[in-house]
């Protein structure tokens, strides 16, 4: 028998649904054993809720490395026997990160354009975005389990995310009647970038947010700590020892300290470019203009 030739045997939406259960099933039984509480959440919370461009669903899968447990999304292909090259593979948290902010950004917008609900006087219009303006504050807040049992499916293109929201669901969490919801509400397309950051992909779905790197700015006062203390005359193998640190760590740290003001100042509002990492600034030779340095690190064309 040549597979897909043959009459589906059940309908799409219940084989949809076994899948999402089998799905989650499975991680469960490969990660760790859930809390025994009753507000345990399931280890995705996105299981096979979304598929790729060619219809393939984005299945949960973990792996591990040095004793740490990470998580992503892959395109069904990818685990089972596929070698084509193509197919998704993200990181789970960024990807879930992706799709709440999107959601929580489109309520936010259709909220300021009171466009919540249909034929509404304007204090119902006014109910229904403060509604929708206080789902999207949460959501920004704790994250995609706020919002998981609303999301109908999606798909995710090269360039493009897709997300459909359950209408009666969504309902009842906005506490509204759901044949007033827009259909315009529960549909969100929004522009999809993937960007590198060492090994790691980052999601950047709608309109990028700043977000300081932590680890940067760490390594950028580490940097100036260690040349004010050489300024002062201390030699660079006592500065590694006061900071804990090895002298060949110390010594590529502190070049950072060298930065143009225009690229310090990014990574302390995090304002770089997505795909610039710690380990790219210390491993590369520093030009001493700090227009090349700009150029090089992607600041300016």
């Amino acid at each position: 028998m040549w597979p897909g030739l043959h009459p589906a045997i059940i309908e799409e939406a219940l084989w949809d649904k076994v899948q999402e259960r089998l799905i989650d099933a499975s991680v469960r039984r490969r990660g760790r054993v859930p809390a025994k509480t009753s507000g345990a959440q399931p280890s995705s919370p996105l299981p096979g809720k979304f598929r790729d461009e060619t219809g393939d669903p984005l299945t949960p899968t973990h792996t591990r490395r040095h004793g740490r447990r990470f998580s992503y999304c892959n395109s069904h292909r990818l685990i089972s026997g596929n070698r084509d090259g193509s197919g998704w593979r993200l990181p789970a948290a960024s990807f879930e990160e992706a799709v709440a902010r999107s959601i929580a950004e489109h309520l936010a917008e259709q909220a300021e354009r009171h466009s919540v609900i249909e034929a509404a006087t304007a204090s119902d219009a006014a109910a229904a975005a403060n509604a929708a303006a206080g789902l999207s504050k949460r959501i920004k807040q704790r994250g995609i389990v706020i919002i998981r049992s609303a999301i109908a499916g999606g798909k995710i293109r090269s360039k493009q995310l897709e997300i459909e929201l359950h209408r009666a669901t969504l309902a009842h969490i906005l506490d509204l009647p759901a044949e007033r919801l827009p259909d315009e509400l529960l549909k969100i397309e929004t522009p999809l970038a993937l960007r590198r950051r060492g090994v790691e992909t980052r999601i950047i779905a709608g309109e990028a947010q700043p977000a300081a790197d932590a680890t940067m700015v760490r390594a950028l006062a580490a940097a100036h700590d260690y040349a004010d203390r050489m300024k002062s005359g201390a030699p660079l193998r006592t500065i590694a020892q006061h900071a804990k640190t090895s002298e060949r760590y110390a010594s590529r740290i502190i070049a950072l300290a060298t930065l143009s003001p225009k690229i310090q100042g990014a990574i302390v509002a995090g304002t770089q470019p997505p795909e610039l990492t710690l380990d790219q600034l210390v491993r590369s030779t520093l030009p001493f203009d700090w227009a090349d340095q700009e150029r090089l690190f992607g600041f300016s064309s």
